[in-house]
């Protein structure tokens, strides 16, 4: 979750954001180690087959580890790929936190920070990845989603 996006019972809960930077630097480990490791695969294997190959590995390691708590509201359920695509699917406990208006956009903002300063991510997505964020409540109402690629790195 993101700093100041989210009210507890009236408690701001400040520490969502440092935890949910946490968690995507921990996804970006396991993504990254991936490409270098499809990277030094046997064979020619051009770049973007090495990210896609990277990104398939990396869903395939963080999939047994769910659900995970991101934070007291947020849970990881869901980690999927297809092709250059990764995409997260967190739910977020509306019954008992509260958004606030600008939890999507600061969320967006926070991640799409943390990749584009990661050298190693910014060059999957110089390859082609993206990185898809999608969030809903409990009830499995959508909260809104967001993507992240090179050109959101500019």
């Amino acid at each position: 979750m993101v700093n100041g996006a989210i009210h507890g019972k009236g408690v701001m809960r400040k520490a969502l954001g440092a935890l949910l930077a946490l968690v995507v630097g921990a996804v970006v480990f396991v993504v990254v180690r991936e490409i270098n490791h499809a990277a030094t695969a046997p064979g020619e294997i051009n770049v973007a087959d090495q990210v896609q190959q990277g990104l398939k590995l990396a869903a395939a390691r963080i999939r047994p580890t769910l659900p995970k708590k991101v934070d007291d509201a947020t849970t990881l359920t869901e980690v999927a790929n297809a092709g250059m695509v990764l995409t997260y699917h967190y739910v977020v406990d509306r019954e008992n936190y509260e958004l606030l208006p600008n939890f999507m956009q600061t969320a967006q903002r926070i991640t799409t920070s943390l990749l584009c300063n990661t050298e190693d991510t910014k060059g999957a997505m110089t390859a082609g990845a993206a990185y898809e964020y999608q969030y809903s409540d409990t009830a499995s109402q959508s909260l809104g989603g967001f993507v992240v690629t090179s050109a959101d790195c500019k």
